[in-house]
């Protein structure tokens, strides 16, 4: 006899069809640089996500003394903040940065791919949960059908959705 019970509970199950995919906790990094070219943070970029950076968005600002700027936002997962903190030094003229520790949801992914009749193999991006399915054929694919038929990226969708479809 115990004062209290000496039990463990546990319970077992799958997330449901309108659940997202993935929840995970996320280092939202933030900082301005107003004295940095367009192709200069064109590289950052590269190199932030070459350095393990999920997302990285730059957005125009007004900085001080009426300066034009960008905003720069990276999300990286915990595990990789340090290497991005340190590339975001390399690669980019700021002296200083904001961390905020964030939760990020995303669907799940997956790539389904259709030949078409004349062979040619076509990716589809297809995201699903929440109760939602998306999806949205591959532009490098959309690309090259167009060109190899000489159509407009519209007309490549419109063949790609047809050759889907048989």
């Amino acid at each position: 006899d115990f004062p209290r019970a000496n039990v463990v509970r546990a319970l077992f199950g799958e997330s449901g069809a309108g659940a997202a995919a993935d929840d995970e906790t996320m280092v939202e990094l933030t900082f301005t640089v107003d004295d940095m070219t367009g192709e200069e943070l064109a590289f950052a970029h590269e190199r932030l996500v070459a350095a393990g950076a999920r997302d990285v968005v730059f957005a125009p600002v007004l900085m001080k003394k009426g300066r034009p700027g960008q905003l720069v936002i990276v999300l990286a997962a915990p595990a990789e903040k340090d290497a991005v903190v340190a590339a975001i030094f390399r690669h980019t003229s700021t002296l200083g940065l904001r961390e905020t520790r964030c939760r990020r949801h995303v669907l799940a992914r997956a790539i389904e791919t259709v030949t078409l009749a004349d062979g040619t193999v076509c990716r589809r991006k297809v995201a699903t949960g929440a109760g939602v399915r998306r999806a949205k054929w591959e532009a490098d694919d959309v690309a090259a059908v167009a060109r190899k038929d000489n159509l407009s990226l519209g007309e490549a969708k419109t063949k790609i959705e047809e050759g889907a479809n048989t």
